[in-house]
């Protein structure tokens, strides 16, 4: 009777021992297998702008700024270059929007399209502080880029709205 209970204080702890330090190996394989993953999403190109468009946003130089941190998206290299150009875009989309608008581009619709990249902006900065996966952040890195296609969609649209206006007032 002493005896089973030596070997059982003996060997319960070694056998916890054992187990708890298995668990720990297996978790560090999954861990670094999750690491090694390679997430790769097919991003869109920028929208060519109308020809007649860059004249009206030649003097708008806070959309000029916001453009060159927008084609930074397609070159960053690491997660905290990432991070780093999500904040600029922030400060260049501030001040953009607090700025006046070029009169063709004064209009809601622009506006609007500026504000949902605001929000797409803001998201993927949510995502990069809550440390979401690679896939989330890049999908929202995907949103941008539409968002801003859109942007300049409908500079073209509102240039091509300004012309026909000016035809038809002409006549």
């Amino acid at each position: 009777m002493l005896i089973n209970r030596l070997l059982l204080l003996f060997f319960l702890p070694l056998f916890s021992l054992i187990s708890c330090t298995n668990d720990s190996q297996k978790n560090n394989v999954e861990i670094e297998a999750k690491d090694t993953v390679q997430i790769t999403i097919q991003m869109p190109a920028i929208v060519n702008l109308n020809p007649k468009v860059f004249p009206e946003i030649a003097a708008w130089n806070t959309f000029k700024e916001l453009e060159a941190e927008i084609e930074k998206l397609y070159d960053f290299k690491e997660n905290e270059d990432f991070s780093f150009i999500i904040d600029e875009l922030i400060k260049k989309e501030k001040a953009l929007s607090s700025k006046v608008f070029p009169e063709k581009f004064n209009t809601p619709s622009v506006k609007s399209r500026v504000l949902v990249l605001k929000t797409y902006i803001l998201q993927t900065k949510a995502a990069i502080d809550d440390k979401e996966d690679e896939e989330v952040i890049m999908k929202q890195k995907e949103k941008i880029i539409v968002a801003y296609n859109a942007l300049l969609k409908q500079f073209n649209e509102r240039l091509e709205e300004n012309l026909a206006d000016e035809f038809l007032n002409k006549n």
